[in-house]
């Protein structure tokens, strides 16, 4: 390399040079001239010398590039990987030989790339640089990386493109005969053969089982009785194509047998698909099917890769004959107390007469055993402000509604008593139930997704008509008399959640219902002063016959109507509203919208032929058979109201489930 340096600065030599021969001419003109001649010839001689060399090493730089250019070129086009280079608007740029195989057609420089592949998906890969895709009938993996061909180039895409078809056979094959469990119980087996024969029972429970052999035995499957009215059965995950698309229809055939039983029979079944072990899988099974039981039974929980479907549960709760689970619960509810060093009740929300008679239940159980209980609240609702009002009439009930509770009170022995909800994201105060180690759930809405996590006991009983009618049956096992402890003003909050819930005694109200609210009547539940809970203003009375005049009917006996933006409580007048136009002839179900800044509030209303609460959960909310609500981002009123008549379609069987998308995760 030395000599390519000598070259490169031969004008400072020939400077230094000139320099030194100006001194030998000073001195010996002779010399100089000889020197003069010997340097202009060994001058002329390097340069021809460095000029040659140069010009060979340039032609061996560029024969040397060509060469690794065809070279590539040629590897480029022999890959069995497709390539293809586009511009930002996908223009072609330059594509190899299988590329052009793959489309059947040889594209040209400037030509657009969705010309030759018309659903490539060329503005993903931008930014999602790996996808995989299917175009004719295989299955190609996309890898994509931006970049700039030079500093003033516009940016282009290079897109390796792979033909994954054999693996992704391979990978199917192994999803196919992945294990997929299910937990099924009968729901309400005491229930059904109370009454029956010994033979008789024999035989029904005897041709349950019988179909659910077939069933699973249809399916390529294993079941076993594992109790008198549980199995567990496994499967491969090829069988859920057809169990989806039948929809689960096992459920609709155990609830046609009919063998002297005057109740319906009704399974659960909790399955899953895809853990990454059988003791995850059969984990997962059961906790779906509690889940299942928990939002009133009758009905599948199926989760597949982590996400989790409903289907059925579209039967009203049977309420349970039996109390034993109340009684078990109000013991275990005792110890729990009487462990505490404080007692907090919280409820969802907006808290409805429900909520607050439910939570003054709780605190007679609290007084009961020598403690205290307060009840937490959030805004303050009509509902509770006609309750502090009707306080101020009476004595010792001071201090029992907190709006702003010491949170730095809280020690981990507190507990808090949550009624009403089940779900942390509806709770009244979530920042404050954080803070408690120890909490209980008493609820009677359909268990959703999001309930509370660990709580040290939860009772959810969806057949019951309200969380007042659970906590008088709750203080009816609770101790001695407790009942007869009740004071006429906790007797009639708690029968006005229950009337609130029943819509008087005409919505979800069974015979432990009756019983309960005659319990509370034989200890001092006025019907005058529940009335003065119920009062409303004018301003709400008049508003609701100006709304009632712009209801709409969709569907067969669906009322839908929207109350004004801006109102004072309009989720409370909402709620008023669905609950009033379903005293109206042939109006079957009731949904009121409700706008806020950024949602729209749903309160959907039935009379027992429609399951509302599927409606709102696929609508993101959730609730009872008979009384649900959702809140709804990103859609318009008007889109809202098309969608809940397309939901309610879908419910009353018009439209079959369009279950593709379960299966195609499946």
């Amino acid at each position: 390399m030395w000599e390519w340096k000598v070259y490169n600065n031969s004008h400072i030599i020939i400077a230094i040079g000139t320099l030194f021969l100006g001194f030998v001419w000073a001195y010996d003109w002779l010399s100089g001239l000889i020197l003069t001649i010997t340097s202009i010839f060994m001058y002329y001689y390097f340069r021809r010398y460095f000029t040659e060399r140069e010009r060979q090493f340039f032609w061996y730089r560029h024969h040397v590039t060509k060469s690794i250019e065809v070279g590539v070129e040629r590897a480029l086009q022999s890959l069995r990987t497709a390539i293809v280079i586009v511009d930002e608007i996908g223009r072609f740029d330059w594509a190899n030989d299988k590329f052009a195989e793959i489309v059947k057609a040889v594209p040209k420089a400037g030509e657009l790339l969705l010309e030759y592949w018309n659903d490539f998906p060329f503005d993903i890969l931008w930014n999602d640089h790996v996808k995989t895709i299917i175009y004719a009938g295989r299955s190609y993996r996309l890898t994509a990386q931006p970049y700039m061909a030079a500093t003033d180039a516009h940016p282009q895409l290079i897109v390796f493109i792979e033909d994954v078809s054999e693996i992704a056979a391979i990978a199917k094959a192994y999803e196919n005969i992945m294990p997929m469990a299910m937990s099924i119980q009968i729901d309400n087996l005491a229930d059904v053969i109370q009454g029956l024969a010994e033979s008789q029972s024999s035989l029904l429970i005897s041709e349950v089982t019988s179909k659910l052999n077939l069933w699973i035995h249809g399916l390529g499957g294993f079941i076993k009785k594992s109790s008198a009215d549980s199995y567990i059965a496994f499967f491969n995950r090829i069988s859920l194509a057809p169990i989806v698309d039948g929809k689960f229809i096992i459920l609709d055939e155990i609830r046609e047998i009919k063998n002297g039983n005057k109740i319906p029979v009704t399974i659960s079944i909790g399955a899953v698909v895809a853990e990454k072990n059988m003791a995850d899988l059969a984990q997962g099974a059961i906790a779906n099917l509690d889940l299942a039981l928990g939002r009133g039974g009758d009905q599948v929980v199926l989760t597949i890769d982590g996400e989790t479907n409903f289907f059925g549960g579209r039967t009203n709760p049977a309420e349970k004959s039996t109390k034993v689970r109340v009684r078990v619960t109000a013991a275990a509810l005792r110890k729990v107390m009487t462990e505490a060093e404080n007692i907090y009740v919280m409820g969802h929300k907006n808290e409805d007469f429900d909520c607050i008679g439910a939570a003054f239940g709780v605190r007679r159980m609290a007084k009961h055993i020598g403690k205290n209980a307060r009840l937490v609240v959030g805004s303050v609702t009509q509902e509770l402000r006609n309750s502090k009002r009707l306080l101020q009439e009476y004595e010792g009930y001071e201090g029992f509604i907190v709006e702003e509770a010491n949170r730095e009170a809280i020690t981990p022995n507190d507990l808090l008593i949550i009624v009403d909800t089940h779900r942390s994201l509806l709770l009244s105060d979530k920042d404050f139930a954080a803070r408690f180690t120890k909490c209980v759930v008493i609820d009677h809405h359909r268990r959703a997704e999001d309930f509370i996590d660990g709580p040290l006991l939860s009772y959810y009983e969806p057949s019951s008509s309200s969380a007042s009618e659970m906590v008088v049956e709750l203080i009816h096992y609770f101790g001695e008399n407790v009942e007869n402890e009740l004071t006429h003003i906790e007797a009639s909050m708690l029968l006005a959640g229950i009337m609130l819930d029943t819509k008087n005694f005409t919505i979800q109200a069974g015979a432990r219902t009756f019983e309960a609210a005659a319990d509370l009547r034989r200890v001092g539940a006025d019907i005058s002063l529940v009335r003065r809970l119920f009062i409303t203003n004018f301003d709400h009375f008049k508003l609701r016959a100006q709304i009632a005049g712009a209801v709409e009917l969709i569907g067969e006996g669906s009322a839908i109507a929207v109350c004004p933006a801006g109102i004072p409580e309009g989720k409370i007048v909402a709620a008023q509203i669905a609950d009033w136009l379903l005293t109206v002839e042939e109006v079957k179900s009731t949904f009121v919208l409700y706008p806020e800044a950024d949602h729209i509030n749903v309160s959907a209303r039935s009379g027992g032929g429609i399951n509302v609460q599927i409606i709102m959960e696929k609508l993101g909310g959730g609730g009872h058979h008979t009384v649900a609500g959702a809140q709804v981002t990103g859609m318009t009123v008007g889109e809202l109201k098309s969608r809940i008549g397309e939901l309610l379609e879908e419910v009353n069987g018009k439209e079959s489930e369009n279950e593709s998308d379960i299966i195609a995760r499946s």
